[in-house]
C-alpha cells in the first residue's frame, strides 16, 4: 500500500496498462471491476464474477461480509477499520476531501490518460 500519491499513481498506471494488455490477449477471460461499481452494487459484481468463473451460484454476501480482519497487517489496521462491514456507498468520494489539491494534481499528471481511459473524470486537469 502506497501513501505517496506519486508512487501510488505510477503503480496504478502500470497495473491498468498491464491489465489492458492481458485483456487484449484473453478477452473472454478477464473481468475488470471498478471499485465504485463493486461498492455500489456488490451483488451484481458477484454475479459477474460467478459468470466469468462459470459458477452456478455465489452466496449473496451483502448481509454477511467475510471475516478477514485477521489477515490485515497491524501497521495497516488504522486504515482498514471498516473491512468487516458492508461497503459504505456514501464514502466512495471521500478521497476527494482526504487528498490535497496538490496530491490530486500529482496523481492526474502521472495517471491522467489511464484515468480517462477507465471513465474517470479528472478534477484538476483538462487534458
Amino acid at each position: 500500500m502506497q501513501s505517496d500519491p506519486g508512487l501510488a499513481a505510477e503503480s496504478w498506471r502500470k497495473h491498468i496498462n498491464l491489465i489492458r494488455k492481458v485483456e487484449k490477449l484473453y478477452p473472454d477471460d478477464v473481468l475488470v471491476i471498478h471499485y465504485e461499481s463493486m461498492i455500489k452494487d456488490l451483488l451484481d459484481t458477484l454475479s459477474q464474477i460467478s459468470n466469468l468463473l462459470q459458477l452456478s451460484h455465489l452466496e449473496d454476501k451483502r448481509n454477511s461480509p467475510a471475516d478477514v480482519a485477521h489477515e490485515i497487517p497491524k501497521r495497516y489496521e488504522h486504515i482498514h477499520k471498516n473491512v468487516n462491514k458492508m461497503p459504505i456507498v456514501s464514502r466512495i468520494d471521500d478521497w476527494k476531501s482526504n487528498l490535497s489539491a496538490e496530491e490530486i494534481d500529482v496523481i492526474e499528471q502521472i495517471a491522467g490518460e489511464e484515468l480517462k481511459s477507465e471513465g474517470y473524470r479528472l478534477l484538476m486537469r483538462n487534458c
